[in-house]
C-alpha cells in the first residue's frame, strides 16, 4: 500500500488566500504557528529533533511470528548517510503507484517524486525486518494549505507517503505507522493529521475511510482560496484529515498570511534545507 501526498498540489503557485484559519484560544497569531512548527522540527540547540523518542514501545511491531522495527530518520540524515534507502523508497512507490497517479489524472513524474522523497525538511519512519527495509512512512510539519502550495490554515502533520512491500502488507503495519504519526502530531501540538490521496488509489481510500478512526475528507476551500485553475487538480485527489483539537476556530485577516509564509521559508518548509 502506498499513500500519496505531493508536497503542494499546485506546483509552485503563490499564496493568495483572503484569510488564514487559526485557533481561537491557543493560536491567536501566526507567530504561534511558527513556534509550533519550529519546535516540532528542532531541539533548543537547533539540531534536528527525534520526534519518535517518546514512543519507543510503539516502534516494535509483532504479529504472530512476524516482527518488525520502526526507525526514525530526518530527511537531512537520510540524504547524507542512507541514500540507498531513498532509492528503495522511490522504487517501491513507483512500482505500486505510478499507474494510479496517471489514471487519476494527476500524473506521475519521476523527478517530482524523487524531489519529494529527498526533501531534507521531511521525516521518515522506516520499517525494518531482519535488518532490511520493507516499508516506510514520510511525513512533515506544515500548514493545511500546503495541499495547494498555500501557507495557510492550522499546523498539521502531513503524511506524504506510506509504502509497504507486498510480503508485509495486510499485517497491520500501515495502521501502526499512522498510530505513531498521530502520537507524534499530538506531542508536537499539531492541530491535524493530513494526507492527500489520489482518487484511483482504491486501497489507500479504503484504508483512510474504513481502517482508521476519525479521518474525513476535507473541504479544501475551508482553509484555501480555490481558484478556477485549481478545480481540475482538486478533482484528482482527496485530502483526508483528522482533527486533533476540537477547539473553536476563528479567522485572521490576510495581512497575517505573509508573516506565516516568511516564517515557513525560515524553517525550510517551502524548500529543502542543507
Amino acid at each position: 500500500m502506498t499513500v500519496y501526498s505531493q508536497g503542494g498540489g499546485s506546483k509552485g503557485k503563490s499564496s493568495s488566500c483572503d484569510e488564514i484559519i487559526t485557533k481561537q484560544s491557543t493560536m491567536q497569531t501566526p507567530a504561534e504557528c511558527r513556534l509550533r512548527l519550529r519546535n516540532a522540527l528542532f531541539n533548543d540547540d537547533g539540531t534536528d529533533k527525534d520526534v519518535s523518542k517518546d514512543f519507543e514501545p510503539f516502534l516494535t511491531f509483532k504479529k504472530g511470528d512476524f516482527e518488525a522495527n520502526i526507525v526514525f530518520h530526518t530527511g537531512k540524515k537520510l540524504h547524507k548517510k542512507h541514500p540507498q534507502l531513498l532509492k528503495f523508497f522511490f522504487a517501491t512507490t513507483k512500482e505500486q503507484q505510478e499507474e494510479a497517479y496517471d489514471s487519476s489524472g494527476y500524473g506521475w513524474d519521476d523527478d517530482d517524486k524523487k524531489n519529494e522523497l529527498g526533501d531534507r525538511a521531511t521525516r521518515f519512519l522506516v520499517v525494518e525486518t531482519e535488518g532490511r527495509p520493507v516499508g516506510f512512512a514520510q511525513f512533515g510539519f506544515t500548514l493545511q494549505g500546503d495541499v495547494l502550495d498555500q501557507m495557510e490554515g492550522l499546523p498539521a502533520l502531513k503524511v506524504f507517503n506510506i509504502a509497504l512491500t507486498e510480503p508485509v502488507q495486510r499485517k497491520g503495519l500501515g495502521q501502526r505507522l499512522m498510530q505513531v504519526m498521530e502520537l507524534i502530531a499530538r506531542k508536537q501540538n499539531m492541530a491535524y493529521v493530513q494526507c492527500q490521496v489520489t482518487k484511483m488509489q482504491t486501497d489507500a481510500l479504503t484504508f483512510f475511510a474504513k481502517k482508521l478512526k476519525g479521518y474525513a475528507i476535507d473541504t479544501v476551500s475551508d482553509y484555501c482560496h480555490v481558484e478556477e485553475e485549481d478545480l481540475e487538480e482538486l478533482d484528482t485527489f482527496h485530502v483526508f484529515s483528522k482533527n486533533l483539537d476540537p477547539t473553536a476556530l476563528k479567522k485572521v485577516p490576510l495581512k497575517e498570511v505573509d508573516v506565516v509564509a516568511e516564517s515557513m521559508k525560515d524553517l525550510g518548509i517551502a524548500a529543502n534545507i542543507d
